[in-house]
């Protein structure tokens, strides 16, 4: 995730005037729906500011990384079904400049086929 500079919130929102940066808006989102994440059944197992990339496109920049996962699809649909969550996401939609939602499965090993 890529913070803005400066949070844009909507002009008729309560937000508009508190000068808020792109990290404290999606500092409020992740308040707000760090319960309803729980609520279904979310984890998170990591975050991170990062420091370095060794490997990626130059130039490209990223201010949090944060893994979460959730019991299944079903789950993940019914956060983003949430009222509350709704009520919320423009905070994140305020404070990010870009971002990536990925969604992976478990890494499962290949047997060596010995060949």
């Amino acid at each position: 995730m890529r913070f803005r500079d400066q949070a844009e919130n909507p002009e008729d929102s309560e937000f508009a005037d508190k000068g808020w940066t792109g990290a404290q808006a999606v500092a409020e989102f992740r308040r707000n729906a760090g319960p309803i994440v729980a609520k279904v059944g979310g984890h998170t197992h990591y975050t991170g500011v990062p420091q370095l990339t060794l490997i990626g496109p130059k130039g490209e920049q990223w201010d949090t990384i944060f893994i979460i996962s959730y019991p299944n699809m079903q789950a993940f649909q019914t956060l983003l079904d949430d009222p509350e969550y709704k009520k919320h996401f423009f905070h994140r939609k305020a404070g990010t400049a870009d971002s990536r939602l990925i969604r992976m499965s478990p890494f499962v090993e290949m047997e060596e086929s010995g060949d």
